[in-house]
């Protein structure tokens, strides 16, 4: 059940639906309500169980009010909170929820929720400063997670992340680098149902200068040896020649070396370099092998592309 567009009149009427739903077998909850207060939200999911609930979505509900109902659907198992702006986050006060399989949002406000189930994580940033995957991978770490997917928006001027990364979830299957925008974002024009990801640039873009070539970055990446994609989206130019197929190519055997077993499992990298408000570029390569040349890495698809494109990318 989605319930977007409520008026702060039929805050009530929607509380007195949630009451008559909790009755029956609710298993899917997405409300998002753009401008609720806090007082409001309570009011809301004062009193309401949902017995059977596994998945919840919102992007615009304040956290503070979501505490309570999280702490009484310990059955969820897919969780999407919004962006968050409160350090520290309210959520920091609910214990883990022991079926969470999949979590996104901010990575100081999922950090305590996460269980020895969880497996996909997509971590967010609220701000430059926002230091909460710190936190995230120790409490990943005590819950024994066995993360398979995970997704990070990350800082290039953070030159530690990936040496986390590996020694938290060094069996990660699927492997996302996002870069945190370092701009600010305005959402414009938006329905109440508000996306994170539908944003626009209010001023000149400052490209990252993450070392995508050092040898410290390449062997961190050959240290994931179970992962089998890789996702790379970056303000960098990776290459002198954006777009040169051979350019690209020598950089991505820099990564993978191609050394023997070392790498066997990963079959898939995805980049995209120069993303910005202006043309930036797609390439997808993919690990094929041949009776004449083995394996070697093959660029299956390139574009040039803007950065409203984010939904054909991930």
């Amino acid at each position: 059940m989605a319930l977007d567009h409520l008026a702060t009149a039929n805050i009530l009427k929607a509380q007195s639906l949630f009451l008559q739903l909790s009755a029956q077998s609710l298993g899917s909850l997405e409300v998002d309500i753009r401008g609720i207060s806090i007082l409001q939200a309570l009011r809301l999911f004062k009193g309401l169980h949902f017995p059977s609930l596994e998945s919840f979505s919102t992007n615009s509900l304040p956290h503070q009010a979501l505490c309570g109902f999280l702490r009484r659907h310990t059955t969820i198992v897919d969780l999407t909170i919004g962006p968050c702006l409160q350090f520290p986050c309210a959520l920091g006060t609910v214990a883990s929820l022991p079926h969470l399989y999949s979590v996104k949002g901010s990575a100081k406000c999922i950090s305590s929720l996460v269980s020895y189930r969880t497996t996909r994580v997509f971590s967010q940033r609220s701000s430059v400063q926002d230091q909460g995957h710190l936190q995230l991978f120790q409490d990943l770490r005590i819950a024994n997670s066995f993360v398979t997917n995970f997704t990070l928006e990350y800082l290039p001027g953070d030159k530690k992340f990936m040496k986390l990364l590996v020694s938290t979830m060094a069996r990660v299957s699927v492997l996302r680098l996002v870069e945190f925008p370092r701009v600010r974002r305005e959402f414009c024009c938006l329905p109440s149902r508000v996306y994170a990801n539908q944003h626009s640039f209010q001023a000149t873009l400052t490209r990252g200068v993450y070392p995508w070539d050092a040898r410290s970055w390449g062997a961190q990446f050959r240290a994931l040896t179970t992962m089998m994609r890789f996702f790379l989206r970056t303000t960098d130019m990776l290459v002198k020649d954006p777009g040169n197929e051979a350019e690209e190519h020598d950089l991505i055997k820099t990564w993978t070396k191609d050394t023997g077993k070392k790498h066997e499992h990963l079959k898939e990298i995805h980049l995209w370099y120069g993303y910005g408000p202006e043309i930036s570029y797609q390439s997808s390569w993919r690990r094929v092998h041949t009776m004449k040349t083995g394996w070697h890495w093959h660029r299956v698809s390139h574009i040039q592309t803007d950065e409203r494109s984010i939904h054909t990318f991930f």
